[in-house]
This record gives C-alpha cells, structure tokens and sequence, in this order.
C-alpha cells in the first residue's frame, strides 16, 4: 500500500531526540521533503460461508474472511538537501556576455524515515457475482488492526560535490558529479516505542476458476484484489497519522 501525506519536519526531532545528523541540519537554503507511506506484505486468510435460509446448504456468492498477515512498512520519510556555491575559476572572453564562471556545489543530503514490522488481524464480507462461473467479480467490506512489533527511526547522511560552467544570466550547466561512495553515508538508528494502527477497507477483484473437468483445479482459483484503505496510525510519539491509499495483490484460493 502505497500513501502520501504532507507533515512537518519536528515530526522526526522527537523520534530521534538524540540524532547528531538532523541537529546539524542546516534549513537555510534547503530543499525539504516530507511524506507518510505505508508498505505491504503477505497474508494467509481462511474463508467459510453462511447457511442459506432453508438450512440446507451455503451461501455460495458470500463468504467470511479472518486474515492475518505480516509486513514492514515505511511509514514516515524526510529528505533534504542544503547547497553552498563557490566560484573558483572565471573563463573569460572578448565579450563579457559570454563570461563564464567555473561553479563548485557541494551539497549536503539527510534524511531520516520511521519503519515498522507490524502484525495484522483482519477481517472482511465478500459478496460474488457467481462462485459456479469460471470468471467472476467480487466486492465487500473489511476492517483490520495492527500492532509493531519492532519500531525503528534511521536517520542518514552523505555529502556530494557537482562542477558547474554558470553564464552571466544565471543559466547552469553541470560539467562533472562526483559519484557517491556508498562507505561514505553515515547513519544512526533509535528504537521506537510500540505503535497500532486501525483501518477500514473495501475489498473488490476478479477471480478465475483454473479447471473445469478436473475435481482439484474446479476448487483452485486465482485472483486480483485491490483495496482502497483508510489507515489510522497511533504512534505514542506524535499525533495520530491518518492517511487513504489503495492495496492490490494477487493470490491463491482453494475451495471445498
């Protein structure tokens, strides 16, 4: 599942009272970016359907679902990035409109993001257009809740340096990057209290029988489920983070 929201950058400071990097971390002439995510992982569910009103069978187009799945999510990013500019070279012409200036930038990159390995318990009503066709399109609702079992704040830093050819008018053109050495980055990790989260969501999809003859395939299907979702996050740091995104998958069902 993927999600955006716009938050600030104090978020972090209280994650991380402690981080050296995001104390140094220059805001004048900096660009800042901020966004709340969310991932995914996999899930196992099991399904029964109802008695019909006669009581002498089962609702074949609704079924139950419990689930339970397991995943690491990113839940919040920070990014920014803050340049000092140093002429050190002047190449010169007979016109002064074409002077240019041999531009040093070197630039300093943070960032920081909160991740989680949560655990969830969901559970959803599915309603089908003909469980007995070979396609068929489906929709419900559900609702699930989570807890992290491990939550963590990594903040990150590293420097890079661009050479720039700069004319009169202000127009850059870059000359020369120097790459990033991975060993270069340094980095520091905090742990985080337990969080939990809460979310409503509407399941809908198409499934496919794969066999018609064959009693084991006539019980197999394969299917595609997308779910727009409202997530609350309650991490005891800051203030519940609401954000609306949409999960999609595929996957296995096998009916008796």
């Amino acid at each position: 599942m993927i999600t955006h929201t716009k938050r600030h950058r104090p978020d972090f400071k209280v994650l991380a009272p402690n981080s050296i990097l995001l104390k140094n971390t220059q805001q004048s002439n900096s660009f800042t970016s901020f966004d709340v995510s969310s991932g995914g992982g996999g899930e196992i569910q099991l399904g029964f359907s109802p008695r019909n009103k006669d009581k002498t069978g089962y609702k074949k187009n609704t079924t139950c679902r419990l689930g339970a799945s397991y995943g690491t999510s990113s839940l919040i990013n920070y990014y920014t990035h803050n340049s000092t500019h140093k002429i050190y070279d002047t190449l010169k012409s007979s016109t002064p409109a074409n002077t240019m200036y041999l531009d040093s930038v070197r630039t300093i990159n943070t960032g920081a993001n909160y991740t989680s390995n949560e655990l969830r318990i969901s559970i959803s009503s599915i309603f089908r257009t003909n469980a007995d066709a070979r396609w068929s399109l489906f929709a419900g609702v559900g609702v699930n809740c989570g807890i992290s079992l491990s939550a963590t704040t990594t903040t990150y830093a590293y420097s890079s340096l661009t050479k720039e050819l700069v004319d009169v008018i202000g127009n850059h053109y870059e000359v020369s990057r120097q790459g990033i050495d991975n060993n270069s980055v340094v980095r520091e990790s905090f742990k985080n209290k337990t969080n939990f989260s809460f979310a409503s969501y509407i399941p809908m999809g198409i499934d496919f029988r794969m066999g018609k003859k064959r009693e084991f395939w006539k019980h197999a299907h394969l299917f595609y489920e997308m779910r727009p979702t409202l997530n609350t996050t309650l991490i005891p740091e800051l203030a519940p983070i609401v954000n609306f995104g949409a999960q999609q998958g595929v996957g296995f069902r096998y009916s008796i």
